[in-house]
């Protein structure tokens, strides 16, 4: 999960400059200092593991920038420091509602996805480029967390099997329609990114779990237990991959 989004660039031109090193690793090291962080900010944890990958981070995002000047790696590189910002800041809150708590798993998934765009930036691609790879990274996540958002409130509100197949059939309608949008968007970007909409493959192992939550309500823990999400969800994601790295 961690290497899936600053990689999809990398398959996808074929490329690689000096920045785009301190860049990938810039992005991943300041979103494993989040849990960290998030523990000093409660008084508990390690201070050095807490502020090791800040660190790490702030080193090799100022090598990436001065090694590549792009203004939009900046921009990527304010994004995810805004994330963490408002990650610390709801750590600080304490007790978080369930909507705040699906707010800062959605933060996460900002952060982490920026690094398909960051990876992007670093190795001078144009910025529609950046945003497409951006998107084909961020909504597969963002159906993850929504996912998991709808079976925490089931387990908290004790929801019968009726009301748990009308939420997960709306959660998985409106991720249809969302990934519908999505496609439309790299449609649109096509011409300048070079990426094709077909990329959008890779999401449908989401919509297929999503899609299955709402036939069999319970059945999570069938596809938890057997892999079948993340053995799809890997398959495809290669597939992807190879079609990127291969085209002409």
């Amino acid at each position: 999960m961690l290497a899936l989004p600053p990689l999809l660039p990398l398959l996808a031109l074929r490329a690689w400059k000096p920045a785009a090193g301190p860049a990938l690793l810039a992005i991943l090291a300041l979103f494993l200092a989040r849990e960290p962080l998030r523990l000093r900010v409660r008084r508990a944890g390690s201070p050095a593991a807490a502020t090791a990958p800040l660190l790490l981070a702030g080193a090799a995002g100022l090598a990436a920038l001065l090694l590549s000047r792009s203004p939009a790696l900046a921009g990527w590189a304010l994004l995810a420091l805004a994330v963490l910002g408002g990650d610390l800041a709801f750590a600080r809150a304490g007790r978080l509602s369930p909507r705040q708590t699906l707010l800062r798993e959605l933060m996460g998934v900002l952060g982490l996805t920026a690094g398909a765009p960051a990876t992007a930036a670093a190795l001078g691609a144009p910025l529609a480029f950046q945003l497409a790879v951006w998107l084909l990274a961020w909504l597969p996540f963002t159906l993850g967390a929504l996912h998991v958002d709808r079976f925490i409130d089931w387990r908290r509100s004790g929801a019968v099997e009726g009301e748990r197949r009308r939420s997960a059939l709306r959660l998985f309608l409106g991720a249809c329609g969302g990934a519908a949008l999505g496609v439309a968007a790299l449609a649109a970007l096509a011409p300048l990114s070079g990426l094709p909409a077909v990329a959008a493959l890779a999401w449908s192992p989401e919509l297929l779990h999503l899609a299955w939550t709402a036939w069999r309500p319970r059945a999570r823990a069938d596809f938890k237990r057997l892999g079948l999400e993340e053995t799809l969800s890997g398959t495809l994601w290669l597939l992807v991959g190879l079609v990127l790295a291969t085209r002409p």
